[in-house]
């Protein structure tokens, strides 16, 4: 269940970030930290005190689907009278921990107007959620096998939204959400990284960008089919493949993601190319977490940090190739998720 262990995780670093207790909501925007400590989705209106004896507030409604989602025990109906009051009495003068690129700022006014001692934790929190939990790390073993198999059914003859219709129509049938916007570009669509048009089925290739989630966490990869390659596409092709396969065979604990970074990038600008965007990024609960997988990282690969490695290039109005797979750092080495 989500939510016990990191919960436990994050009470060991309480003395450090010197707080007392952490304040999370979920008002009209959702929080990835209220579920990721609570277990419970999808809640309005709730906000959470995290601690050793942590509480929920939700309203009366909620309150039997947050108890059967959630490991907290304590669940109190939330009410906008008097819930900050009983908040205060909870935490008196102690000092609140509370994820400031989150909470809105009305929030924060009301909580010092409660006289509620707060501290941003943002930082520390996300530096936390690099490392992954074994159930984490199977939710995500579970998103990224099922969104493997749906990308390799895709007909390559679709137009663009009809791609990315059948994609969503797959997702459904496994239960599964769709994790962000899929990416599905043909051709000189393909060379625009993060491309959001409607793209009409070409002659050399397509790039499909897609993640289906599960219970939140979700997957990241990305495929170019080679439709009828010429051969300078088959080129950029095989370099890019290299380029992945270096990095992911350097990855293990202990090594600079700097380095890791630099081997893909000296294969790609040895071939003539070079990669506008970094080499990857951390997946978990959003689709851009920590670890950053870039040259000027100054960080070390740890233990159960999951991320893609998704080395690219990209030939300006003719076609584009990103091969993006999802990586899990384990205690001697990497496995390809």
């Amino acid at each position: 269940m989500i939510g016990k262990e990191q919960t436990e995780r994050a009470l060991e670093i309480f003395d450090e970030q010197k707080i007392d207790f952490l304040f999370l909501t979920n008002l009209q925007a959702k929080d990835p930290f209220f579920y990721y400590f609570t277990g419970a989705s999808g809640f309005e209106s709730s906000v959470a005190i995290i601690g050793k004896e942590p509480i929920i507030y939700t309203p009366g409604f909620e309150m039997e689907r947050a108890s059967k989602e959630t490991w907290i025990k304590d669940i109190r109906e939330f009410s906008t009278k008097n819930s900050l009051d009983n908040i205060k009495k909870i935490v008196g003068d102690k000092i609140v921990g509370v994820n400031g690129k989150f909470l809105p700022l009305r929030i924060q006014g009301k909580l010092q107007k409660a006289g509620i001692k707060t501290k941003d934790v943002s930082e520390a929190l996300l530096d936390l959620r690099q490392y992954k939990t074994k159930d984490e790390l199977d939710l995500i073993g579970k998103a990224v096998k099922a969104t493997k198999q749906i990308i390799e059914k895709i007909d390559t003859s679709l137009p663009g939204n009809e791609i990315r219709a059948e994609l969503l129509r797959q997702y459904a049938i496994e239960d599964m959400d769709e994790f962000y916007r899929a990416i599905v570009a043909y051709d000189a669509d393909s060379a625009v990284p993060h491309y959001r048009g409607v793209s009409k089925p070409g002659k050399h290739c397509l790039l499909v960008d897609t993640g289906g989630s599960y219970e939140g966490y979700g997957a990241d990869i990305t495929r170019t089919f080679l439709l009828n390659p010429n051969k300078e596409l088959q080129e950029i092709y095989r370099t890019v493949e290299e380029a992945q396969k270096v990095a992911i065979d350097l990855i293990e604990p202990g090594v600079r993601i700097s380095d890791i970074s630099k081997a893909a990038n000296d294969i790609i600008e040895k071939a003539g190319y070079r990669m506008v965007h970094s080499l990857g990024h951390g997946i978990g609960l959003e689709v851009h977490e920590r670890p950053n997988i870039m040259t000027g990282s100054g960080k070390v690969l740890e233990e159960n940090m999951v991320f893609t490695i998704e080395p690219a290039i990209y030939v300006k109005e003719k076609y584009g190739v990103r091969i993006e797979d999802n990586i899990l750092v384990t205690k001697k080495g990497c496995k390809i998720l």
